[in-house]
């Protein structure tokens, strides 16, 4: 393998390590955001319990 070759796999490992990076964050919004939409709507229940 050149070395170009070798600059090349590793930039490219680096970029498969930022994607799987990126997806755990993706994941990790999904969640949190789930979980304040359910918080918005417990929050709309008893905002109508309260009327």
């Amino acid at each position: 393998m050149t070395e170009e070759e070798e600059v090349l796999r590793n930039e490219l490992e680096a970029l498969k390590d930022q994607i799987s990076n990126l997806k755990a964050a993706i994941r990790a919004l999904q969640k949190e955001t789930e979980h304040k939409d359910l918080s918005i709507v417990n929050l709309a229940r008893e905002k109508e319990k309260l009327h």
